[in-house]
Formats: structure tokens, C-alpha cells, sequence
């Protein structure tokens, strides 16, 4: 994904707005909610749990930490490019660059083995 903005000029001096500042916050969001799926996957999970164990809470399995949070997890993780396009709108719409490359990797042919 950080090499991605370089290529159409939106560099964090130059244009970020172009499209850096919207792929960096899409970036960094959803790092943020899958790693609060996953009960392993961020320290404050597991201090939450320590701290919901003090307080008499049963303990919760990695599995039922991940189905407890499924359904808003992914509600936001469907959600964030939209938020993200609210908030950090690029003003870079469409590349005709990208519909060029895309025609010569066509003209290659299917992918092989090899």
C-alpha cells in the first residue's frame, strides 16, 4: 500500500490528499479493528481479559473472544473505506495509467507455472 502513492505523485510533502492520506488512514484502521479481533493479536486484549478475570468474569476462549466481537468487527471493517473517504477524501478520482497497465498485463497472456 506505501507504494502505491509514490506512483501517482502523492508524497507526504507533495499532495498527500492526492491519494497517500486516504490509503494510510484505510491502512491503519483496519490494522486496528483485525487486530482487536483477534484476542492474541493486541496487548490491551489481553490486559482487558486479565483485568475481566479480577473483576469474576469467566474466562473467554480465543474463539469466543473472536465471535463476541465478530459482528461488529465486521460492520467496521466494511465500513472504514466509506468513513475513510469521508474524512480523508482524495482528490485523485481514476488513473488512466492504471487502465494502461492494466492492458499490457493482459497483452502477456494467462498466468503459467512458470
Amino acid at each position: 500500500m506505501a507504494n502505491i502513492p509514490p506512483l501517482v505523485g502523492s508524497l507526504p510533502d507533495k499532495e498527500p490528499q492526492k491519494l497517500g492520506a486516504y490509503l494510510i488512514w484505510v491502512g491503519i484502521a483496519t490494522t486496528c479493528i483485525t487486530s482487536s479481533m483477534f484476542f492474541t493479536a493486541l496487548a490491551p486484549n489481553l490486559l482487558a481479559m486479565e483485568t475481566a478475570l479480577k473483576s469474576n468474569v469467566p474466562e473467554i476462549s480465543w474463539l469466543g473472544w473472536f465471535l463476541a466481537f465478530l459482528p461488529a468487527g465486521m460492520v467496521l471493517f466494511l465500513l472504514t473505506p466509506y468513513l475513510a473517504y469521508y474524512l480523508c477524501k482524495p482528490t485523485l478520482k481514476g488513473s488512466k495509467e492504471a487502465c494502461l497497465l492494466a492492458w499490457g498485463l493482459a497483452s502477456l497472456g494467462s498466468m503459467c507455472k512458470n
